[in-house]
């Protein structure tokens, strides 16, 4: 098998669709307990050596200090008032305003696909360009692509759908913007999930437009 074929196995992509999830999941709302906990259990299950998901310095203090600087490191990369590295496609982009043709295009796609953004109450989401919406448009088509249970149409569609949202709609400023995170944020999980999540779509963009039958169950 070729090394194309093996980037591209169900099994890989659906290791890439749980990291992307990850990353969704950390920009889209403040670290709470219970996920602090799940990262620190996976840091030693996996021993992540310098890609850790929990911050060494963090890890030094107590749990409810820990997750306190954390709040306010992600409202100082992502809220503000004043946010260091606001995640959203128009702003990245340098458009005019917030929600602006690049909301309106994932909008669009979303619409064309029949696919909705189920927000959680917490999420700091204000428009659909939030890299986290994106991720996990794109983590869903993936998935899909990969699945065992989806006919092989609906697999080709979907993985196709995903092509054309990495192409069209990530690519264009995420890698940038995820490289600037990483090295704005002054704590893990943010500074590795930025690193994690710019590796996947790095290695996604080349992956084949048509969907290959290598990504079957």
């Amino acid at each position: 098998m070729t090394k194309s074929a093996l980037a591209v196995s169900a099994e890989h992509v659906r290791v890439y669709t749980g990291l992307l999830q990850l990353a969704v999941r950390v920009l889209c709302r403040e670290i709470d307990a219970p996920l602090y906990r799940q990262m620190q259990d996976s840091d030693r299950r996996m021993d992540p050596g310098d890609a850790p998901l929990t911050d060494p310095v963090l890890a030094l203090r107590a749990e409810t200090e820990a997750l306190e600087e954390l709040a306010a490191e992600y409202c100082r990369l992502f809220v503000g008032p004043r946010p260091i590295c606001p995640p959203y496609a128009s702003e990245q982009l340098g458009e005019i305003k917030a929600g602006g043709r690049a909301a309106h295009d994932i909008e669009a796609f979303m619409s064309r696909h029949a696919l909705r953004a189920a927000l959680h109450a917490q999420d700091a989401i204000l428009d659909k360009d939030h890299l986290a919406v994106e991720l996990a448009v794109l983590a869903h088509l993936l998935q899909m692509a990969a699945g065992a249970v989806t006919g092989e149409q609906v697999r080709a569609e979907a993985w196709t759908a995903a092509h054309d949202l990495l192409h069209r709609h990530i690519l264009p400023w995420a890698c940038n913007y995820l490289g600037r995170l990483e090295n704005a944020a002054r704590y893990a999980p943010y500074t590795t999930v930025a690193h994690l999540a710019r590796k996947v779509l790095e290695e996604a963009a080349d992956w084949p437009a048509a969907a290959p039958s290598y990504v079957a169950p």
